[in-house]
């Protein structure tokens, strides 16, 4: 089982490296976050800055496991060999090529062409 990263102390990480360019480091607070876990549970408030700079960084973040979506169904579920969980088809150019390859040795019937 692998190891869940400290998400409270991520977070500080992050807030340093962004409080310094806050330009009302001292104004009102928007929102915050609250963080339970083994090490018991700490709150970080956010100001309008910190906020903005967290939402920009959620929405910039891409999944390790994301290549797209399938071509045939849509389902984002595809293996690094671009083949769908759903549909099992191979996406990319290399699914067209081998979907192509199968239509052709299909078409052959009982025997390929002499």
């Amino acid at each position: 089982m692998s190891r869940i990263p400290d998400l409270a102390a991520a977070l500080e990480r992050f807030l340093e490296r962004v409080e310094p360019y806050d330009t009302a480091p001292t104004g009102d607070r928007v929102g915050g976050v609250q963080m339970v876990g083994p090490h018991g549970g700490r709150q970080a408030e956010l100001t309008a800055h910190t906020a903005r700079a967290l939402v920009a960084a959620l929405d910039a973040y891409t999944d390790p496991s994301d290549r797209g979506r399938c071509a045939t169904c849509g389902s984002r579920k595809l293996d690094t060999s671009l083949t769908c969980y759903d549909c099992g088809r191979v996406g990319g150019i290399f699914g067209a090529v081998l979907a192509d390859r199968a239509e052709q040795i299909q078409s052959w019937g009982t025997s390929p062409p002499s």
